[in-house]
């Protein structure tokens, strides 16, 4: 009689045979799409989401926020800005307002460009050699006032922004970006006094003609009492 052959229990480093080995379910068992989802969803965030929509910036709005402060805010785009080691470029003069016989209101557009501070420089026209350079004016700003006018008197205004790498440029006399001119009105004084210098004219005459109309109306009434 054969002997039957002595079983043995399975060594920990046996190698089971193909058909007994546990297949594994992911990822060869999991569509293509579900492994994308699930790679994406068990990934580190470790990217930022890139920005679609631009600032609510306005280079010409009077006490405008830089555009860096709003990025802080709110992650959004701002225009190209050179850096604070270069000059800066032209500011845009906009318009000149609320003008009277002595003082105008000066408005300008930001250049893209850091500035510290911004600058008027202006003269009466014809009297280049004699213009006045109002300085210190805060780089938030889009607007400023000029006092001390002559009224009824046309002038040159140019806006000058500045950093420590200098100032930008300005062309004289020409109608242009960074520069314009405007006149004042005339002035009130001198019109109230025209005008009372022509009121007590005719008031002279009319007393004048006046007298002479009764001095001709009253000689011939005394002819005819003579006679």
């Amino acid at each position: 009689m054969n002997a039957r052959p002595r079983e043995t229990p399975h060594s920990p480093h046996q190698t089971l045979p193909l058909s007994q080995k546990t297949l594994p379910t992911f990822p060869l068992l999991i569509p293509l799409l579900w492994q994308q989802r699930w790679t994406l969803l068990h990934s580190p965030k470790n990217f930022t989401a890139t920005p679609s929509f631009s600032c609510d910036y306005d280079p010409c709005h009077h006490l405008q926020k830089p555009c860096s402060e709003l990025q802080i805010l709110s992650p959004c785009l701002c225009p190209g800005v050179s850096g604070e080691d270069t000059v800066p470029d032209s500011p845009r003069l906009r318009e000149v307002s609320e003008t009277t016989d002595t003082s105008a209101l000066i408005h300008w557009c930001a250049p893209n460009s850091v500035v510290d501070t911004y600058q008027l420089a202006y003269h009466a026209k014809g009297s280049e050699k004699s213009q006045i350079l109002v300085g210190e004016i805060y780089p938030t700003a889009r607007q400023h006032t000029l006092y001390k006018l002559s009224p009824d008197t046309t002038y040159w205004v140019c806006v000058i922004a500045s950093n420590k790498a200098g100032s930008s440029q300005t062309t004289s006399e020409i109608l242009g970006s960074p520069c314009t001119q405007f006149t004042t009105k005339p002035s009130y004084k001198s019109i109230f006094a025209v005008l009372s210098l022509a009121s007590g004219v005719f008031l002279i005459t009319t007393i004048v003609l006046s007298v002479c109309l009764y001095q001709k109306c009253k000689k011939p009434h005394a002819e005819h009492k003579g006679l």
